[in-house]
This record gives structure tokens, sequence and C-alpha cells, in this order.
């Protein structure tokens, strides 16, 4: 029989240093371990048997430790034996990318495990020939298609919403890693079509400043690409650049707008303690701050008709 279920002790399990996953949360954890203890273990782990005898986990490394944690001495596992190690990252792949359990960088470094272990170093040239033919030519790109089939992906979305994710900056993939308010895959997937570094670096500080929706940004990724590949580097840099001045104005007009409404507020404080005050100035202090307040309003009056005359355009 290829496949048969064994309890097995828990100090025979072994984790697999090679794991897609790369963290755990403690809470998820801290549920398993509340779970097992009133439930048991519901669904086995898979593990694949070592030539030392140990077993090697390929699913339920979550399992593990929250069992290990309330101190169980032996777990259910399924034992298969035809499975070969380089299988271990469908069985990883396989159950937790469709239960969407990992993070998405996590996924895309398994599976790049998983197409380096079954095709070589140079998967991404069968990868790439699958994207821009649609099609399989050659065993190879038949058999890539029925792994990343297995595992509910396309080469498309392998290759764009997965693989290149991993050739991003560091400080995309922080955004990306994001407990909360985390950049979306479709950002970070178009952020992925831009080669050039400084012109990836322009659409990154645009998208955070604004958080732009996924189709505007879409749009304007394919505008800037258009221009830089037909090389007007310059006009596809000013699509992010003018959208950045636009909000940095947007910004200094917000600032200037609270400093008008303060103005106004600290006029309507102090005039009627100056009419209460000006019997205490001398005749030289009248004068001067008679002075100040007539330039003030001229300049104000002034401000305002400017205003005025905009608002009737």
């Amino acid at each position: 029989m290829a496949k048969k279920l064994l309890e097995v002790k828990i100090d025979n399990l072994v984790e697999d240093e090679n794991q897609v996953r790369k963290s755990y949360k403690r809470d998820t954890i801290d549920r398993l371990a509340t779970s097992i203890e009133t439930r048991g273990i519901i669904e086995p782990l898979v593990v694949i048997p070592t030539r030392d005898g140990k077993y090697l986990i390929a699913d339920g490394h979550q399992r593990f430790r929250a069992a290990k944690k309330k101190g169980l001495e032996k777990l259910p596992c399924v034992i298969d034996n035809s499975y070969k190690f380089k299988d271990k990252g469908f069985i990883q792949l396989g159950t937790n990318v469709l239960k969407e359990k990992f993070e998405p960088l996590e996924e895309a470094e398994g599976l790049h495990v998983l197409l380096v272990e079954n095709f070589g170093d140079d998967y991404m040239h069968f990868l790439k020939n699958l994207v821009n033919k649609k099609r399989a030519t050659n065993k190879e790109q038949e058999d890539m298609i029925k792994i990343l089939k297995s595992v509910g992906l396309t080469p498309e979305s392998a290759y764009y919403r997965r693989i290149k994710l991993l050739k991003l900056d560091d400080k995309i993939k922080e955004e990306i890693s994001k407990a909360e308010d985390a950049m979306p895959i479709t950002i970070a997937s178009e952020l992925s079509r831009i080669e050039d570094r400084d012109l990836r670096d322009r659409a990154f500080k645009h998208w955070k400043a604004d958080r732009t929706r996924t189709t505007t940004f879409q749009k304007r990724v394919s505008k800037a690409l258009e221009s830089y590949n037909k090389g007007d580097v310059e006009d596809a840099y000013k699509i992010f650049d003018f959208k950045m001045r636009q909000l940095e104005e947007a910004s200094d007009v917000g600032e200037l707008y609270d400093e008008v409404l303060k103005m106004s507020r600290m006029v309507d404080k102090m005039a009627p303690k100056l009419e209460k005050s000006m019997r205490i100035f001398t005749g030289t202090q009248q004068r001067k701050v008679e002075g100040y307040l007539i330039k003030a309003s001229k300049q104000l009056e002034d401000v305002a008709r400017m205003f005025r005359v905009s608002h009737l355009k």
C-alpha cells in the first residue's frame, strides 16, 4: 500500500527546514491548541518517511506545533511512500494555497522552490514562454501547466502575481507583508511589470501617497510603460511625478486652509480685546496698531477678491 494511516510518536516527526511557510502567528497556534485540547486532531498530518526512520512533515506544521504545545505524545499521520522528497512542495502549496493560508510572498517563495526542484534554475524560461504563447509547445511546458493547476494557478497568475513579486524592492515587500492595510497583490503585480528601478520607485511612492484604485493605477502604469518602451523615459517619469506634485500641492492647500481658519478665529478673539485696550496704548502705539490692522485688512481684502473672482469663473 502506498498510503497508510498511523499514530506516530511526536519525537519521530521532523519539521521541514525548507518549509514554504516562514512565519507562524501565535494566536493561530493558540487557537489550534485549544481546538486540539477539546476535539483532538481532526485532520491527520501528511508525512514522508526519511532514511533514518523519522518522518518529514509535508503538511501539518501548525497542527504539529499546537499539539506539541499541549504535550501530546502521538499524532495521527498519513504516511505516503509514493511521494518523492521534491513532491513535498506540491503538498505544502496544494493544501495551503487553495485554503489561502500563506502570505503572498511565502507562497511566491514556495512556488519558486517547487519549480526549481522540478525544472531547474531556468524554469523562468519555460514559464515566460507559456505566458507569451498562451499554450504549451513541449512536454516541459505541459508538465508545468499540470503543476501550476494542481496548486490553483495559471501561468499568468504564477508569473505576474507570484514569482515576479520576489524581484521587488524590500520596501515594497514590506508593504505587501503588512498585517494591516497591506498593499494589494494587484498593485504589487503592476509594480513588478516595471523593470526600470527609478520608474518603479516613482510609481510606488505615488501609490503610497495616493492609495490609488487598482484600475486607475493599472492605466497609469500602462501609459508610463508605453512611453518608456518608446524611449520617452522623461515622459514616463512625468506621469507619476505630475501626480505627486498634485498631491503635494493639495497638501499645501489643506495646510493653508487650516491657517486661514486659525487666523479667522484669532481675529474674532482679538477684536473685542483691542477695543477694550485702546485707552491703555499710547498715541504712538495706537497709530502703529492702526497701521498694522489697515495693512492686514487691505491684504486680506485683495486675497478675498481673488478668491471671489476665481469662484465666479
